[in-house]
């Protein structure tokens, strides 16, 4: 409750009047503190950041559309889920994205010099690649997907939504294990 005694000193008679008409907080409760962002109120770390990185930072120039569930949940080891999900991110150390980044090499593809290196190039056009889509018996897979697509990102992602898992992680490792050879 308000020191009423006091006020006068303080307000006039019409701020009284409405500091006096203001609801107290029950006394008689105890504060407890509660974190907002999540459902029990318990603050942590993780909620703090994802209430930063989805409320406050603008992010949307980050994001990367497609079905990335599918891809966590390959049944293949983590290291090819990982370099997947680089490729798809634009993070693989292609020539033409180190030359982007002023890093002194040829553009070229180390087999083929005629070629651009790039995820395109690594994955489904350099002739290495193809042969290896051949060995496996994916070409017939990868050619539904060729001529309707217009990127990387686009074809891996199409394969994703109409390939069955099993299928999927053949072409994964496939895929990966030539990148590999290639470092």
């Amino acid at each position: 409750c308000w020191n009423i005694n006091v006020l006068p000193y303080f307000f006039s008679n019409e701020d009284i009047q409405a500091i006096e008409s203001v609801p107290l907080l029950n006394l008689h409760d105890s504060d407890q503190l509660s974190w907002k962002f999540t459902p029990r109120g318990s603050y942590s770390v993780v909620t703090t950041y994802h209430y930063v990185v989805k409320d406050i930072l603008n992010t949307t120039h980050l994001k990367v559309d497609g079905n990335w569930k599918a891809i966590w949940n390959l049944k293949v080891p983590p290291k090819l889920k990982h370099m997947l999900w680089h490729s798809l991110r634009g993070c693989l150390p292609t020539r033409q994205r180190l030359i982007s980044r002023v890093v002194q090499c040829l553009p070229s593809c180390c087999f083929y010099e005629n070629q651009i290196e790039n995820e395109w190039h690594i994955f489904i056009s350099c002739a290495k690649v193809q042969q290896l889509w051949k060995e496996a018996k994916l070409t017939q897979h990868l050619q539904l997907y060729l001529d309707t697509t217009e990127g990387y990102n686009e074809l891996v992602f199409g394969l994703f939504n109409s390939l069955s898992p099993s299928i999927l992680s053949k072409i994964i490792v496939v895929l990966l294990e030539h990148l590999e050879k290639q470092k």
